[in-house]
Parts: C-alpha cells; sequence; structure tokens
C-alpha cells in the first residue's frame, strides 16, 4: 500500500461543538461495550443519538438509564440520558437517522469459522428504512472484504446506489473495556470508505466525534487492520504464555524476565501471562484471518499455534492447583478451592469466553469444593456437559480466606485487598504475577 494512503489527522484541537450539524440524527446498532461508549461521543459531540437493539431486557435497562454491564460509569450514563438518548427494537426507526453504524458481534462457530448473521440481519433490517444520502459505517471486526462484498451487495440488491443513495464506510472498533486512560474519542480512529466520496463523508463526521482520525483509501487494508492489531496481542501473549510455563521447569520466575527485558529501550514490547485469554476479540477476531485464508490454500500457522497454547492455559493452572494441593497432602476432591476474578480481564464485569469459567468447571468436575469472589460478578450460572449450577460470590474476608485449602488468583481487579489475602491465605497460586513468590505459600501458575 502507499505510504501517503495512512495520514493521522488530528482535530482536537480544531473542533467547535457550536458548529456541529446539531440536526443531524446519528443511529447506533448494537447498545454493547462498542455501540454505548459510540453513543456517548456522538452525544457530548452535540449530536442527537437513537440506539437499536434486539435485545428487549437490553433497551429497557438503557432506557430506564441504568446501561448494562456497567460500561459506561455514572457520570457517562447521565449525560447519555440528558442527551435524550434512547434505546428500541423498532428498526423501522431509522429513517429518522442520517448516520447510521453498526457495532454488532461477530463470533466464531463450532469450526471457528466466522458467523456473519448479525452484521447481515443488521443490514437488513434497516435497508429498507435507510434515508437518501445516510453514511453506514461497519464498526465491528470482521474479515477483509466484507464490507464491499457482503454489505455493499446486500444495499445493491434493495435497490440503493452506493456512493450517492448511501454512503457506504468501516471505521474498526479499537475499545478497551475498563482502561481509564484511553476512551472512544482519544484513540485514533481509522476510517474507511468504499470510494472516495464515502471516505469523504466518513472522515466528516468521525472528525466531529474524536480526536484523531486516521483515513484509510483501501477498506480491505482497514478491515485487515483491526485483525492484525489483535493477532499481534493474541501471538505475543500466547509466546509469553509459553516461555512461562518453560521458566518454571527451570526454575525461573518469568515476571523477573520480563522486567529485566523491558529495560531495553528499544526491540522489545513487554506481554504478560495469565490463565489464558477470553473476551469477544482476541480469542475470536483472529480466525476471521485464519478462515479467509484458507480461501487460498493457506494456512495461519503461527496464529494457530498461539490460539492452542493460550487454549491450553486453564489446564496448565487447574494442573498447577492439584500439584500445590498434592504437596500438602490434599486431595482435589473435598479440598476448599477459592477462586478469585471470574471475569476475563480486571476490573470490568464481562466474562465472555473467559478462562476463568473454563478452569472453575474443570476443578468443580474433579470434586474440588468451589467458591469465588468477584466485585464485578455477583453471581453467575455454569452450564457444563456434566453440571449446572448457580455460583455466588463471596465477600473476601479474613475467616473466607483463612478456610481456603488454596486460594487462585485468576484476575487481578485493583478492588482486592491483597495484602489481606496474602496474610490470611495459607497457599496461593497467582496467575498473574500480583504478589511476591514465597517458597511453598505463594506459587506462580
Amino acid at each position: 500500500m502507499n505510504t501517503a494512503a495512512v495520514e493521522i489527522m488530528d482535530v482536537s484541537q480544531n473542533r467547535q461543538n457550536d458548529m456541529l450539524p446539531a440536526q443531524k440524527i446519528i443511529g447506533v446498532i448494537g447498545c454493547g461495550y462498542v455501540g454505548l461508549p459510540l453513543a456517548f461521543s456522538a452525544v457530548s459531540s452535540g449530536y442527537a443519538c437513537l440506539g437499536f437493539d434486539i435485545d428487549e431486557s437490553r433497551v429497557q435497562e438503557i432506557n430506564s438509564g441504568n446501561h448494562p454491564h456497567s460500561i459506561l460509569n455514572s457520570e457517562q450514563c447521565k449525560v447519555l440520558t440528558d442527551g435524550g438518548f434512547k434505546a428500541s427494537t423498532d428498526f423501522s426507526k431509522i429513517r429518522e437517522c442520517d448516520v447510521v453504524i453498526v457495532c454488532v458481534p461477530t463470533p466464531i462457530g463450532v469450526h471457528k469459522e466466522p458467523i456473519l448473521d448479525h452484521i447481515i440481519n443488521a443490514v437488513s433490517s434497516v435497508s429498507a428504512h435507510l434515508k437518501y444520502g445516510v453514511l453506514l459505517s461497519l464498526e465491528s471486526t470482521t474479515w477483509p472484504g466484507t464490507t464491499e462484498d457482503v454489505i455493499c451487495d446486500l444495499l445493491i440488491k434493495d435497490g440503493h446506489e452506493i456512493g450517492k443513495s448511501v454512503y457506504v464506510a468501516y471505521s474498526p472498533e479499537r475499545e478497551d473495556p475498563g482502561n481509564l486512560i484511553f476512551s472512544t474519542s482519544s484513540i485514533p480512529k481509522i476510517v474507511s470508505g468504499v470510494s472516495q466520496k464515502c471516505l469523504e463523508f466518513a472522515s466528516e463526521f468521525y472528525d466531529s466525534i474524536v480526536d484523531v482520525i486516521v483515513p484509510i483509501n483501501c477498506v480491505r487494508t482497514a478491515e485487515m487492520t483491526k485483525i492484525v492489531e489483535n493477532i499481534h496481542r493474541l501471538v505475543n501473549i500466547g509466546l509469553v504464555n509459553e516461555l512461562k510455563v518453560v521458566a518454571a521447569k527451570f526454575g525461573i520466575d518469568i515476571y523477573d524476565v520480563i522486567e529485566a527485558a523491558k529495560t531495553k529501550p528499544f526491540g522489545f514490547s513487554a506481554y504478560y501471562p495469565g490463565p489464558g485469554v477470553g473476551g469477544h476479540c482476541i480469542p475470536v477476531d483472529p480466525h476471521y484471518l485464519t478462515w479467509k485464508a484458507k480461501e487460498y490454500g493457506l494456512e495461519m500457522r503461527m496464529i494457530d499455534a498461539a490460539s492452542q497454547i493460550n487454549q491450553d492455559m486453564p489446564r496448565f493452572v487447574s494442573t498447577r492447583v492439584i500439584e500445590a494441593l498434592n504437596d500438602i497432602g490434599k486431595a482435589i476432591s473435598g479440598s476448599q478451592i477459592l477462586l478469585l476474578g471470574l471475569t476475563y480481564k480486571k476490573n470490568i464485569a464481562d466474562c465472555r469466553d473467559s478462562p476463568s469459567i473454563e478452569i472453575l468447571k474443570k476443578l468443580n468436575s474433579m470434586s474440588g469444593d468451589i467458591y469465588y469472589s468477584d466485585p464485578y460478578l455477583p453471581h453467575i450460572q455454569i452450564e457444563d456437559d456434566n453440571f449446572q449450577s448457580t455460583f455466588e460470590s463471596v465477600q473476601l474476608t479474613k475467616t473466607v480466606l483463612n478456610g481456603a485449602d488454596i486460594v487462585a488468583l485468576l484476575t487481578d481487579h485493583d478492588d482486592f485487598d491483597y495484602q489481606l489475602i496474602s496474610e490470611a491465605s495459607s497457599l496461593i497460586i497467582d496467575t498473574r504475577g500480583r504478589f511476591t513468590p514465597i517458597k511453598k505459600k505463594i506459587l506462580r501458575a
């Protein structure tokens, strides 16, 4: 690609909210971890905004002012409510919108094949209701070619003229739930369009709600960029997880290695091991590329290897728990096992594809007496081939910690009292490097 196709544009100093086209209405399809922060940015920039979702309970929750999963803080929720933001399951209301942004999930199937049903259904649901000259932007992560080969084809079949009756863009989301440093508006925004005019329209809109845009002349390049960002993380996390296992065999603390290595001012980026990877991005998005590559007879061996390493981590952690119990003369059956943190990353309530839950399932299947504490997850319904049960989060007290045969830190929420955990627990398995290892008491995993 010509390097001139990538131009970073900082618009934060030039934005004048009193000059924004406030009469424009923004429609956000998908009111989740991507859609709600985007709606907040739009409302904060002076736009009227409508949300659309197929989940009736979520719509009711949003309209009551209680936004789901703590995606937004109370102040942000108030901004949305005061700005008149409402959600609906009635997609015909999309006819009121001048800009339509699709932020729906893109999961994978049992064979790790892309499932575009949510995108296809969303576009199909609104196609007949799009007003003339609307900008339609896809933000969901997907394989290169989706915007042109799927979205545009659907719109053309419905009688739309791309670049005239509807302007089509792709601008991948870059959300990082729980990150207090970067927000939707402060993260540089990649913007692309299927034609030059589409790119111009999309850039003009995103200019008005984010600080920095990165226009890309090729839509497929933008789609590929988003996948590469997550592949970068998947592969590096897989690498450091593999190194963790090797380092343990050598009697070396991998965290000491990382701290030493990152003193090099070039050529090294620090990634940290854990109990696996979770969420809806890192375990999922790379497979959109591996699937597409197979159409060209290519295998993405490094991606597949990294995925497998990360998928094996819950088994590795479970084995470490069993070994640690054996070392103190206890069998896993009947042992009191306290798991700290079940969400896939710290300081959020999202437990999708969480490796911590896989660990719970594995230990529970071996007849361990499992309980957990997670300030972001008061209860959870666990379903597996062998059992179905509801678990309730316990409050961390000295008595609770004293009563556990082993405590496993799986998700290192900042709300945990780590001094209390360290002092009151008799045996700790640390998967996040939060504690200083103490022989026979605090073990890495």
